[in-house]
């Protein structure tokens, strides 16, 4: 229910949402002179915060970017309030707790459209379960998920 609205209109009242659905497409047309001249744009990969557009990227060679976005935004969304729920079952609360994160993801972060913070606070949730076991109980197998996590949230 939290990520119908995203999906249900048009647009989402999201702030800079358009500005990330051009970076999506820039990424899907990089090369294509059809689309601007060659030389114009150029890859930055490996920057903080590059994973919303990684995803939607790959998931715009089947879907238009603007459907990509919408997608990956309500994903966000209902990633959150499952991540909330999953960490509040690791601290042995009740999974209702996560109601209480969830206006979180639709709040300020959703109105200035900070896609990429939305994305890894849902990623931040859904990894401390995982990083406090490690940390209660380390071993290699461990070692190489936590880091992994370290990666994506980067």
């Amino acid at each position: 229910m939290l990520a119908l609205p995203v999906l249900a209109f048009r647009y989402p009242p999201m702030g800079d949402l358009a500005s990330h659905e051009a970076l999506v497409s820039i990424l899907r047309h990089f090369g294509d002179a059809r689309y601007f001249p060659e030389g114009l744009y150029e890859r930055n990969l490996g920057q903080p915060n590059q994973l919303f557009h990684a995803v939607a990227w790959l998931l715009s060679l089947a879907l238009p970017p603007d459907t990509v976005c919408k997608l990956v935004v309500a994903g966000t969304v209902l990633g959150t309030a499952v991540a909330a729920g999953h960490l509040a079952s690791h601290l042995r609360v009740t999974r209702w707790a996560a109601l209480l994160v969830a206006p979180l993801a639709l709040g300020w972060m959703f109105r200035w459209g900070l896609v990429a913070n939305m994305m890894g606070f849902a990623l931040w949730l859904a990894a401390l379960p995982r990083l406090d076991r490690h940390a209660r109980d380390p071993s290699a197998r461990g070692a190489l998920a936590v880091t992994a996590l370290t990666v994506l949230l980067y």
